[in-house]
């Protein structure tokens, strides 16, 4: 696999298959990475996501990085609806399996995301949240010119740990 072969693109209600698979095993491989669980997720039927993926919402897309067929990174970004917030954007479910990492699929898929974002008239910022110990996260994310504000103490609990998560913002 060479990263040339790697198409970026938004998903649409066609690939809500591969999207819950991919979706699914991003639950399972970082659970502390998202703010849903498998759990809540698994019971989403094909239709609930092929409406998720509906493409003529255009303050929300759902990005996906495909190996052939196989989808092996994903990214959504949507826009805030409230008419005060209307101003925001924000990157959510970054995720791209385990032995594709290091390659620069995160990078592209936050790019096309960011691009997306850039179209939407009105948008001025894009925020995100990252768990406060995911080092390479936090790096791709400061290279694209994020910047951390803030940290949230015990964002999520798992059993009886807890995560904190950094607030990071880039404006566009």
């Amino acid at each position: 696999m060479s990263i040339m072969s790697i198409t970026i693109r938004r998903l649409t209600p066609a690939d809500a298959e591969e999207y819950r698979i991919c979706r699914l095993d991003a639950l399972l491989d970082t659970p502390h990475a998202f703010a849903s669980s498998y759990e809540e997720e698994s019971h989403h039927t094909l239709a609930v996501l092929k409406a998720r993926l509906h493409s003529e919402n255009l303050d929300s897309a759902t990005f996906g990085a495909f190996d052939g067929e196989r989808l092996v990174g994903l990214t959504g970004i949507f826009r805030e609806a409230r008419l005060k917030r209307r101003h925001k954007g924000n990157i959510v479910s970054v995720f791209v399996r385990p032995e594709y990492r290091g390659q620069g699929i995160g990078s592209r898929l936050m790019q096309a995301a960011i691009a997306h974002a850039q179209t939407l008239k009105g948008v001025e910022r894009l925020d995100l949240g990252v768990e406060s110990t995911n080092a390479p996260a936090k790096a791709l994310y400061t290279s694209l010119g994020f910047v951390t504000w803030g940290v949230e103490p015990g964002f999520l609990k798992i059993g009886d740990r807890q995560y904190d998560e950094d607030h990071m913002t880039l404006k566009l």
